[in-house]
């Protein structure tokens, strides 16, 4: 992960292909983490120049459109929570195994942070 990006964040998975449960919440101000509900927490600011931004699987031309950002233009924070990476890992299934919750909300450009790393996979992420 990079400390700040500017026009867009990959956000991994543990499945290889498939389907992922994915909820986003948009905040006024910093949201608590969801620490007892997932395993693995990192955050990372993100410059935005449009809105709405966009969620899109790796390899496809489907787009969705996110709800309005709280605030106009400009630095953002992004929390990504994930559970269940490690069971998912490099599988392909048609059943949802991983899920993940993305936190926005606007803040100042800061350096990433690992909240929280339980799972191999991300343990293993991190590192490289």
């Amino acid at each position: 992960m990079t400390d700040s990006v500017r026009g867009g964040a990959l956000l991994v998975t543990g499945l290889y292909n498939g389907n992922v449960d994915l909820t986003v919440s948009l905040h006024r101000h910093e949201p608590e983490p969801l620490l007892e509900e997932y395993e693995d927490v990192v955050e990372a600011s993100l410059q935005v120049d449009i809105d709405p931004i966009t969620v899109s699987a790796w390899s496809s031309d489907k787009y969705i459109d996110l709800p309005p950002l709280p605030s106009e233009a400009g630095w953002y924070r992004l929390r990504y929570h994930a559970r269940n990476m490690d069971q998912a890992f490099d599988l392909h299934s048609a059943v949802i195994i991983d899920s993940f919750h993305l936190q926005i909300w606007p803040a100042p450009q800061d350096d990433a942070k690992v909240l929280q790393v339980i799972s191999d996979r991300a343990r293993r992420k991190l590192s490289r």
